[in-house]
């Protein structure tokens, strides 16, 4: 899907700044003549660099135990540190139910929000690598 610009020219929904595909001293490429749910589509970008440096792909994110619930389908990456901080009862989420000093829930739920935290950290990692 392609959305239209002030200048006419279509572009994608997602965007990188930087990333292999960027046009050097060329215009921006019309996208309503590319195929752009190819398999070997590139996302244009505006730096030329060999790789970009950030995508927007889903990330997978796992937890099991008490209020594992939340993390069970696709979900915006700033939910994530919502539902984490939730579960630390830090910020603006001390006041839950679920946060009286001394909850056996409330230890569960940090130790299942820092594992959950630990794997989002291994596997960009292991991706990077």
């Amino acid at each position: 899907m392609s959305l239209q610009t002030l200048d006419k020219i279509p572009y994608t929904i997602l965007g990188y700044a930087n990333g292999p595909s960027a046009e050097v001293n060329a215009p921006r490429k019309d996208l309503s003549k590319v195929d752009t749910e190819a398999n070997d589509f590139r996302q244009q970008s505006l730096v030329p660099v060999d790789s970009e440096t950030h995508g927007g792909e889903d990330v997978p994110i796992y937890a099991v135990g008490p209020f594992s619930f939340v993390f069970h389908r696709s979900r915006d990456n700033t939910f994530i540190a919502h539902a984490i901080s939730a579960a630390l009862c830090i910020g603006p989420f001390k006041p839950l139910q679920h946060c009286n000093h001394g909850n056996t829930c409330t230890s569960n739920l940090a130790i299942i929000a820092l594992l959950t935290l630990m794997s989002i950290i291994y596997r960009q990692r292991w991706d990077d690598a």
